[in-house]
């Protein structure tokens, strides 16, 4: 795993893992993160996103205590 001191600075990540719920993550423009990560692969620790909006952008979204989306 890779820290990156940029919270956006996701260029060919293997996926967004967000532990904090910082306003730079609430609303995030999905395009650009699907462009930027190599895999459209979200890990959710704080459950900022909507399930439904996640699998409708095609994103794989695995969130605390809800429904996993792949």
């Amino acid at each position: 795993m890779k820290v990156r001191k940029c919270p956006l600075d996701l260029n060919e990540s293997q996926a967004l893992v967000i532990c904090t719920e910082w306003s730079i993550f609430r609303t995030p423009n999905y395009q650009k993160l699907k462009q930027l990560l190599k895999h459209p692969v979200i890990f959710d620790g704080r459950n900022l996103y909507n399930v439904e909006d996640m699998e409708a952008e095609g994103f794989s979204y695995y969130s605390i205590g809800r429904k996993t989306t792949t």
